[in-house]
């Protein structure tokens, strides 16, 4: 590119976050929540998985015994388009 041009870039999702996988949306208790934590569906929760590692996971449901959570990345499954703009080169 050179000073002045714009390209239009498309990252396909596998080559990016990877593909969205079923085997990291989970239903949980609510019972397992802790004591006080009312939440909606949308909210990002932060949760421990069996090696002990802190992840965020997005509650993607509620009933009123059970909360249904994601852990794939919200942009998992999702191919990136930007655009660039090339203003200076220093």
């Amino acid at each position: 590119m050179k000073v002045g041009e714009s390209e239009t870039i498309t990252i396909l999702a596998a080559d990016a976050y990877g593909e969205h996988k079923d085997d990291l949306v989970f239903t949980v208790e609510r019972s397992q929540l802790a004591p006080g934590v009312e939440p909606k569906v949308g909210d990002q929760l932060q949760s421990m998985d069996t090696s002990g590692q802190t992840m965020v996971v997005i509650v993607i449901a509620i009933t009123d015994t059970t909360i249904t959570i994601d852990a794939n990345s919200p942009l998992a499954g999702k191919d990136l388009t930007f655009k660039i703009d090339l203003l200076k080169i220093s």
